[in-house]
């Protein structure tokens, strides 16, 4: 932890050394179950990608990640996202700490995920695919292993053969068998995680009766990685409601060429986390997240309540 003596800051390396992946999905599970709410995200485009503002309040503490997103940025050799969260009391008003907005995204995003496959993906999964190798693939990979310990394979799907196989080697240090393949055999596993920056569909138009699949890109109206065709054939869950009626391209593109609408979505985090709507058995389930601000200020608090920093 540095930073001026009046408003500490904290690092990626200080959050990471303070929370576990394990730590945020139970602190998120614990976020759900307590029904925090998550006003929408501020969106200012710019000629290279958006300016995201996501504000937040719960209890004693408040709370606002500045992020950019750039997703050519990984070919310049920049990260994608990259940021500062402003973490206040709301108690007195006071700037509590800065912390790096880009390792909070790395952290909550794949976490929320797991929480979701903690509920809906097979009990006894073995075979997982990472369709994106960037910092939310590792980041993935790492949050299902912790929800599924039963995972022993992985397929590496990627635009980009060098990060491919980074993470295959991350996946074997796991002691995972690992291999790099093609985004149709990454979407045969058991559990899919697209995480990529796709403005278009790249997915198959089906997937197999006992598939989980985490789709966190697409965070626009106008992106998709999933086809309306693959909407229409799941049982399909939502981080939250509210906010994927708004930015969930994949699904707002299903509704609009009618093949599927806001009714038949199956539930959010708060319905798993609850048990407040039944799974069905014999379809795909489909975890679509578009990122929350109540999930950044958990990890946030968290974090800082760790170091020290009381509200």
């Amino acid at each position: 932890m540095n930073g001026s003596s009046s408003v500490p800051f904290l690092s990626a390396d200080d959050v990471n050394s303070l929370v576990s992946m394990s730590d945020t999905i139970e602190a998120l599970r614990a976020a759900f179950s307590e029904r925090r709410p998550a006003p929408e995200r501020g969106v200012a485009p710019f000629d290279l990608g958006n300016l995201l503002t996501m504000p937040a309040v719960a209890g004693p503490s408040a709370g606002v990640k500045i992020i950019t997103l750039v997703p050519g940025n990984p070919e310049r050799g920049l990260p994608a996202i990259q940021g500062l969260y402003v973490l206040f009391s709301a108690v007195d008003g006071r700037v509590r700490a800065l912390l790096d907005g880009g390792c909070l995204t790395a952290l909550r995003t794949p976490a929320a995920s797991g929480l979701a496959a903690d509920y809906l993906a097979p009990v006894t999964a073995t075979t997982i695919g990472i369709i994106g190798a960037g910092v939310q693939g590792r980041g993935h990979l790492q949050a299902m292993l912790v929800v599924r310990p039963t995972l022993s394979s992985v397929v590496i799907a990627s635009r980009s053969s060098e990060s491919a196989e980074a993470l295959v080697a991350v996946a074997r240090a796991e002691g995972l068998q690992a291999r790099v393949g093609s985004i149709q055999e990454a979407s045969r596993c058991e559990i899919v995680c697209a995480c990529t920056s796709a403005q278009q569909p790249i997915l198959p138009d089906s997937l197999s009766e006992w598939t989980f699949l985490s789709a966190i890109g697409a965070y626009l109206p106008d992106q998709a990685e999933m086809s309306p065709s693959l909407v229409a054939s799941a049982d399909v869950w939502v981080d939250a409601e509210a906010a994927a009626r708004v930015e969930a391209g994949d699904l707002i593109q299903a509704v609009d060429a009618g093949t599927w609408a806001w009714n038949d979505l199956r539930g959010d985090l708060v319905d798993l986390v609850t048990s407040a709507a039944p799974l069905s058995s014999d379809r795909p389930r489909i975890f679509k997240s578009v990122g929350l601000s109540i999930e950044d200020l958990t990890l946030a608090d968290l974090a800082a309540t760790r170091a020290g920093i009381e509200p």
